[in-house]
């Protein structure tokens, strides 16, 4: 076997590659670059979430911590915003107003016109019908009738017209009155020439549908060529109805004046129940000046075997004006107040006339003296308006300050909505002015 030398001994090649070719020092730094740069990008897109890299545990605990976080934080954001855009804010403000309770015991004058204490005289008019059996025919002749008032501006001196004195339309109908009446004399009241009046019911000088007209002026005939005819007239108070000439159905005189005071008895409730509700509000209502009127109108036939009867009220009562008189009222208590200030419960006020009145002809009525008795309650009136903008966009803290100030407010109480505000909206409506008789 020969001999094998040192150099016989040739190491192996080494295998092919490229992984294994030396880099040159300027290469290799360029490498070291492009490597951190990749670093870089490969931690930017882990932070956007773009790169799903091996995460350790602790990475983990971090991210959940954080998105905790944020989560929360972004919840308060959006309940801030929810509160900040619909919840804007509002209050609500109830309040007791002042009260004084007072025993009245006073008189009044009241004038039918004036600045201090007034009255006025109602009138309502209501008709009611009952259809009941006829019995056969018969032949009737009936007089329109109506009811006028008659004024005298000629003189102070009431003025006497005698039985049967006639009335004449534009259109030459003529009515009468009759019985025999006075119409008083005209008045002055601040310089004015007030004609002095009264209402009467007039009578058509013939039967006849003719004379059934609407609301017209009346001349006084008789007083032709005398001063008193310019300045004696009349108008109508209701239309001239119920003239007829011809046949009608016949009804016996039993059922017929039974019918009509039924309709009568009904006709006085309603009446009396229209007063009151039409004087509730801003009237009060003297009861012992009321009168009522009853008229039949003309019976109209039903169906073959019917008749409607039909019967007319008329109810006029003397009304003062409510307001006024609590003025007056208020005023003798407080003096001049600078709140609005009304009578909580005046149906515990009794009024009466002082003086006996006549009242069959409330219209020669110009002055009344009342007597005025009872206990109530004076209550300030509550400025809703001027409290909500005094208090928009003040602190809660100021409230007892702002409403001191304003003498109708007894006591009060607010509140602000949401609950973490400590300030009053800006905008007065937001306000809500609740008055209460307890808080």
């Amino acid at each position: 076997m020969a001999k094998q030398t040192f150099q016989d001994i040739v190491p192996p090649e080494p295998e092919k590659s490229i992984r294994k070719i030396p880099l040159s020092k300027d290469r290799l730094e360029r490498k070291s670059a492009e490597d951190e740069g990749t670093n870089r990008d490969r931690l930017a897109r882990t932070l956007a979430g773009g790169w799903r890299g091996v995460r350790t545990d602790t990475d983990k605990k971090r991210f959940t911590r954080k998105t905790k976080i944020f989560g929360l934080a972004g919840i308060l954001l959006l309940t801030v915003l929810f509160f900040a855009i619909f919840g804007r804010g509002s209050a609500d403000v109830k309040i007791i107003a002042k009260q004084l309770s007072h025993n009245f015991d006073i008189e009044i004058e009241a004038l039918k016109e004036g600045e201090g204490a007034t009255f006025e005289i109602l009138e309502i008019t209501k008709e009611a019908e009952k259809i009941v059996p006829a019995r056969g025919e018969e032949m009737v002749e009936r007089k329109a009738t109506g009811e006028i008032i008659i004024y005298n501006r000629h003189s102070t001196n009431p003025q006497t017209l005698i039985r049967n004195t006639r009335f004449e339309t534009s259109a030459g109908l003529i009515y009468r009155i009759e019985d025999g009446i006075t119409v008083p004399g005209m008045t002055e009241r601040g310089g004015e020439a007030i004609p002095g009046q009264i209402k009467v019911r007039v009578y058509a000088d013939e039967p006849g549908e003719r004379y059934n007209i609407d609301l017209a002026d009346f001349t006084i005939p008789g007083f032709k060529g005398l001063p008193q005819y310019e300045n004696f007239f009349a108008r109508s108070a209701t239309p001239m109805a119920g003239g007829f000439v011809g046949r009608v159905k016949k009804v016996d005189e039993e059922t017929l004046k039974q019918t009509r005071a039924e309709l009568q008895d009904a006709l006085e409730k309603t009446l009396l129940g229209l007063a009151i509700e039409s004087s509730e509000s801003d009237f009060v209502l003297l009861t012992e000046s009321l009168q009522t009127s009853f008229f039949p109108l003309t019976e109209e036939g039903g169906s073959a075997n019917d008749v409607k009867i039909k019967e007319r009220g008329e109810l006029s009562g003397i009304i003062l004006d409510r307001s006024k008189l609590e003025k007056i009222m208020i005023k003798s208590v407080l003096g001049e107040a600078n709140e609005e200030i009304r009578i909580r419960n005046p149906e515990k006020l009794v009024y009466q006339i002082k003086e006996p009145e006549d009242f069959s002809n409330l219209n020669n009525i110009n002055t009344l003296v009342l007597n005025v008795n009872g206990r109530t309650d004076l209550v300030w009136q509550i400025n809703h308006e001027k409290i909500q903008n005094d208090l928009a966009g003040k602190r809660k803290s100021e409230v007892s300050s702002i409403l001191s100030k304003h003498g109708a407010v007894g006591e009060a109480d607010a509140s602000i909505d949401p609950f973490w505000k400590r300030s009053f909206p800006i905008n007065p409506e937001k306000i809500k002015i609740e008055v209460v008789d307890k808080i």
